[in-house]
């Protein structure tokens, strides 16, 4: 009998901002723990929140090894690693007096809007360990700026987001720069370039609009089963050269653990699974692996206190070599900065209402389009169309760099 023990611990710090004006703050401290016994090929599991009576727990998952859930697959061995990935390194104390003048930076320079929803700060500590000697450990943070606006007098709910939202380091000046700049572009109205067939940008915000049909047809269940676009072309050049897809638990990326449910450790925390076009792999976690003799990539998620399963892992599309301005040469750019509403479609056709974009020429905003709708195709959005993925940075607060390909834009 083998016994493996998950702790996660979340203490967060939310300020909640509503029509520009900090009314609340919220701390959350949360500890969940589950436990795990392996034995004869069967999986037994208990969880708690907060403290706990330990023996009490591993005899809850002792006795819940008589379900008979099937677990017949290898345990991860010895591997002693702690990482501390914390980004930000703002203290709570800290953390509230800048969003506090934070929000006041933005009533200043852009006094014609209202901000409302909250600002976060996330720090997490995961870590996994059995009998067999695995030894993991990660601490890491995330600093999420989540505020929407909408100006005065204006009937909508919303108008808009801030971006960036998310971001790998914090300064208070850099940041208010850039929103400054988001919100002047905002106030400027552009009209959309001629033709029908346009460069569509996207920040890491917005990456999931064209990722969340590859997260669908490139998992391994998908694959493995015929249902995805992508069965029976493992191997195969399917997308533009351009396109490199990582599979990605890098906390320094935004993207971790650097483990993952099973304990699995990818060298480097990331795998390709697009390498330069061609579809190297589907993501699996054990059973997933085993059932379709795939390559493990170590995409187990789940509750803290039930079985590992499939989940859905940080997919990152790698950096080219050339930046935005490269990228569009010379073509001005259609950034998305909300859209809500799109779809693909089982065949890989894609479409979305958006919202809101702004005009972009690689360097800078020029001014806030009407609202669009854009829509394409997997194999178009990847493939031809793909210009690829800036090596220069959207945001002088982020890593991540503007995903660029065309797509056909109109007026909404």
């Amino acid at each position: 009998m083998v016994r493996e023990r998950y702790t996660e611990i979340i203490r967060q710090v939310a300020v909640n901002v509503s029509g520009s004006t900090i009314d609340s703050v919220r701390r959350k401290d949360i500890t969940r723990t589950g436990f795990r016994v392996y034995s004869d090929g069967l999986i037994g599991t208990a969880g708690a929140i907060g403290i706990f009576d330990e023996p009490m727990l591993w005899e809850k998952a002792e006795k819940a090894l008589e379900r008979g859930v099937e677990y017949p697959f290898g345990l991860s061995p010895e591997r002693r690693q702690s990482l501390d990935s914390t980004r930000i390194q703002l203290q709570a104390g800290e953390f509230l007096e800048e969003a506090e003048a934070l929000v006041e930076g933005l009533i200043g320079m852009a006094p014609g809007l209202l901000f409302t929803n909250k600002v976060l700060l996330s720090v997490y500590r995961r870590s996994l360990h059995n009998d067999l000697g695995l030894d993991l450990e990660n601490v890491y943070d995330e600093l999420s700026v989540d505020l929407m606006f909408k100006q005065k007098g204006s009937s909508g709910i919303l108008d808009g987001f801030l971006i960036p939202s998310s971001m790998a380091r914090y300064d208070r000046s850099l940041l208010l720069e850039e929103y400054g700049s988001f919100c002047e572009a905002f106030s400027t109205p552009v009209d959309l370039p001629e033709g029908r067939k346009l460069p569509v940008m996207l920040t890491r915000e917005n990456w999931s609009m064209p990722l969340r049909k590859l997260y669908t047809d490139l998992s391994g269940l998908s694959i493995g089963s015929g249902a995805s676009l992508l069965s029976g072309r493992i191997g195969e050049k399917v997308f533009s050269e351009g396109l490199t897809l990582l599979q990605c638990s890098d906390p320094k990326r935004g993207c971790g653990p650097f483990f993952d449910m099973e304990g699995v450790v990818n060298e480097g925390f990331t795998l390709p699974l697009v390498d330069e076009g061609v579809v190297r792999t589907a993501f699996t976690d054990k059973r997933t692996a085993e059932r379709f003799g795939l390559p493990l990539t170590g995409a187990a998620g789940g509750a803290f206190d039930g079985v590992p399963c499939l989940s859905l892992p940080g997919l990152v599309p790698d950096s080219s070599d050339r930046t935005a301005s490269e990228l569009l040469r010379g073509d001005p750019g259609v950034l998305i900065v909300f859209a809500a509403g799109g779809e693909f479609k089982p065949d890989g056709a894609f479409a979305t209402p958006v919202q809101l974009a702004m005009l972009h020429d690689g360097s800078r905003l020029l001014g806030r389009l009407p609202e669009l709708r854009v829509s394409s195709h997997l194999f178009r959005i990847f493939g031809d169309d793909f210009r690829g993925v800036s090596c220069d940075s959207a945001s002088a607060l982020t890593d991540d760099g503007f995903m660029i390909f065309d797509a056909d834009v109109e007026r909404a």
